[in-house]
């Protein structure tokens, strides 16, 4: 660095260089010395220095990469697999037989070896029930069935044959004639027979076209109409202190008793109605006289109002 600056004259191919303000700059600038002005350079050729050739180098190879090693498995091994495999598959199947029953062992009842098992009966299958029975036609309402209404000569389109204002039915019921006015009664019409015999103890109705068969020595009376249904009267022997439900328990019992109807019969005996009202059980002291509606093969009940006119009718001959 120059202490001086010097003073470059100005030229046209070189403009004058203004002077820095040194006292708010510190920048210095060099410049290149008067003589050296329109100088030419000559530059020396340049030596060229021969290079030793390159020794050639083998390929570089790349590393190997190593795989892990994998371990071979033995024979030993694979075995061991396999039969594990077996012994699941074993395993799931007996599970399976377990579940169906198949391994269960059946009880075995400890009984002396002499005594031979019977074999369980095969419990039947029970048959359907039949149908039951209903009730006959009964045009005018009046308590009697078309049927029944042939019987005792009224007309099955008026409920008050005779006009008495009370029903048919009703009357036929209580012995009284359906046909006439009081006094009147069910025998005087012809439609009704009693049917009394020294065999027999009592004495009881029957319409007259149905056919009555007496078997004393059986202790039964059978009343057969034109349609086969008709009614069956047996009897049998009770103490005298014994009442008619105590009987009934110990003798019949099919039905419960609080299910059964007591009512009073027309001569005044004791009685039981079956819930169907088609068999009643009249107390007679030292017997038990049953009246049973004996439908056979019939399907409707036509003859109901008559079998109640029969167990009204029932007396004991003195």
């Amino acid at each position: 660095m120059f202490e001086d600056r010097q003073a470059i004259t100005p030229t046209p191919d070189r403009p004058a260089v203004p002077k820095p303000d040194t006292a708010h700059s510190d920048i210095v600038i060099h410049t290149l010395p008067k003589e050296f002005y329109d100088r030419e350079v000559k530059l020396e050729p340049a030596k060229v220095v021969a290079l030793p050739k390159p020794v050639a180098q083998p390929p570089v190879q790349p590393p190997k990469v190593l795989s892990p090693a994998v371990p071979k498995r033995s024979k030993l091994g694979v075995v061991i697999i396999a039969l594990l495999i077996i012994i699941l598959l074993v395993v799931a199947a007996l599970a399976w037989a377990y579940s169906q029953g198949l391994l269960r062992t059946p009880e075995v009842v400890d009984t002396p070896s002499e005594e031979v098992i019977e074999p369980e009966p095969q419990v039947p299958v029970p048959e359907p029930e039949p149908a039951k029975p209903v009730s006959g036609v009964d045009t005018d309402s009046d308590g009697l069935t078309n049927v029944e209404e042939l019987l005792y000569g009224t007309d099955f389109r008026n409920p008050d044959s005779d006009g008495d204002t009370y029903l048919d039915g009703n009357e036929v019921f209580h012995r009284f004639d359906p046909r006439g006015l009081a006094p009147s009664t069910l025998l005087d019409t012809g439609a009704v027979r009693v049917l009394e015999s020294l065999d027999l103890p009592f004495t009881i109705f029957y319409p007259t076209t149905w056919n009555p068969t007496s078997t004393p020595a059986s202790q039964r009376v059978s009343f057969r109409s034109t349609t086969g249904a008709g009614v069956n009267v047996l009897w049998q022997d009770k103490a005298a202190e014994q009442t008619l439900g105590d009987w009934y328990t110990e003798q019949v019992g099919e039905v419960a008793l609080n299910r059964l109807q007591p009512t009073l019969t027309k001569e005044g005996y004791q009685a039981l109605i079956g819930p169907d009202e088609r068999v009643m059980y009249l107390d007679a002291g030292t017997r038990v006289y049953t009246l049973i509606y004996d439908l056979v093969d019939a399907q409707n009940i036509e003859f109901l109002q008559t079998f109640k006119m029969m167990a009204n009718s029932f007396k004991l001959v003195p």
